[in-house]
């Protein structure tokens, strides 16, 4: 008799997971709770899997745990499955840009790798031909790290720790121990490269990884690689100048570093990565350059759905620049966004449900705040201000307005550019 399977939550991960599972012989079953109607019963079922925007607090999922029904998410079902390497990276920021940067040295060096994860492709998919690869880099969020039980990449990198996904994890303490359960199953076998700049030291007390642990810095000299004298190091070895790096803003020198310093474990020469950093582009929607239309340049930065993320945008900008904030409410504190934001910052506006908190906050910190009804105002009101540059960062999710952070920016993208032809 063939073995059932449910699987909670469409898309990739959940796609992923049903093709990974029916090549094991399962009949499989997806459920979404966005279709309605009630989930499955569970009657014959013997493997529950999970995407990751399903929590682990799902009432279906904790019915299979009562029941003894094995459950996990589908980046656990990936790594069991998986038959080759793998390099896991985290973070609050900066994950895809370093998941999409190593996968790119390694391509480079003339490994078979494939970038996985987070960042658009399942795992699970990925692992039934992982004997064809000679490793993986896949980028991992909190959602997924929720619920792990083996699974333990040989490195895995945490690239920073700061406010995100409140709404989920419950508190910092709660988002923080998930991120580091990376390495919760990691031998000494393993490598662990931490940030020493970007995780606060309160969220680290009690970690004890078994892995040999690095750590990444722009700041000072480090166990592992760091930037000093304008030089980007792996211990005592230059990899390049700083200046070699397409990437702007201090964020992505240490982006390039946890790169390098991955790169370096597995042996790839310090020519590839050099080669490979001076030819690098950013993924759409991170900091991206759209256009310069009266006199002003435009910046998509969508993705920068947390207040960290937008506080690197910001300091990005080279004079005076015009933000668009706002967006569908994740818990946030914007508070220490109005307190770190970069003087250059000279004009505010702010869309969606969070637009009020906003402008309530930004008075606390004596910062005008012009709320506008769409995307579509905000960006003609930056555009009639006076400054150099208008940068759409907004601090937060996309969904009241918009289906993700990708339709938020090519919508930015379009309205700016219609805004050029009309000139």
């Amino acid at each position: 008799m063939m073995k059932k399977a449910l699987i909670l939550g469409k898309g990739i991960s959940g796609s992923g997971a049903a093709e990974a599972l029916q090549s094991l012989g399962y009949n499989t079953k997806i459920f979404d709770d966005s279709d309605g109607g009630k989930p499955p019963k569970l009657t014959g079922i013997s493997i529950v899997v999970h995407s990751p925007g399903v929590p682990i607090t799902h009432p279906t999922i904790q019915e299979a745990k009562q029941k003894n029904i094995d459950t996990m998410g589908e980046l656990e079902l990936g790594y069991r499955l998986c038959r080759c390497p793998l390099v896991a990276i985290t973070g609050t920021n900066g994950k895809t840009t370093v998941t999409r940067l190593l996968h790119r040295i390694l391509a480079n060096r003339g490994l078979r790798t494939d970038a996985v994860g987070n960042v658009g492709k399942s795992l699970a998919s990925a692992s039934l031909k992982s004997n064809e690869y000679d490793v993986l880099v896949c980028e991992t969020s909190s959602f997924q790290l929720e619920s792990i039980t083996s699974f333990a990449p040989e490195i895995a990198m945490i690239t920073n720790i700061s406010p995100d996904h409140l709404d989920r994890h419950g508190t910092m303490d709660e988002y923080a121990k998930t991120k580091l359960k990376i390495a919760q199953n990691q031998t000494e076998k393993n490598f662990l490269i931490l940030s020493m700049d970007d995780i606060p030291i309160k969220y680290l007390e009690g970690f004890a990884p078994r892995s040999h642990v690095l750590f990444v810095s722009t700041k000072r000299v480090v166990a592992g690689a760091y930037l000093l004298d304008g030089k980007l190091y792996y211990f005592d070895e230059v990899i390049c100048d700083r200046s070699n790096l397409k990437l702007q803003g201090d964020h992505n020198v240490s982006n390039a570093l946890f790169a390098a310093a991955a790169a370096r474990i597995m042996g790839v020469d310090r020519t590839v990565i050099a080669q490979t950093f001076a030819d690098f582009e950013l993924d759409d929607h991170r900091l991206q350059f759209i256009g310069t239309y009266g006199g002003k340049r435009y910046y998509d930065d969508s993705k920068g759905t947390n207040i960290d993320a937008c506080l690197k945008a910001c300091e990005s900008m080279q004079g005076d620049t015009a933000l668009i904030l706002g967006g569908s409410d994740k818990g946030y504190d914007f508070g220490r966004l109005f307190d770190e934001l970069p003087t250059h910052i000279t004009y505010i506006t702010a869309i969606g449900e969070t637009a009020t908190a906003i402008k309530s906050i930004g008075a606390i910190y004596a910062k005008e705040v012009i709320i506008c009804d769409s995307l579509e105002e905000a960006v003609e009101c930056c555009s009639n201000s006076d400054i150099q540059n208008v940068l759409l960062s907004p601090a937060t999710a996309s969904y009241d307005m918009f289906k993700d952070y990708k339709e938020r920016g090519e919508r930015f993208a379009e309205i700016v550019k219609n805004m050029g032809q009309n000139e």
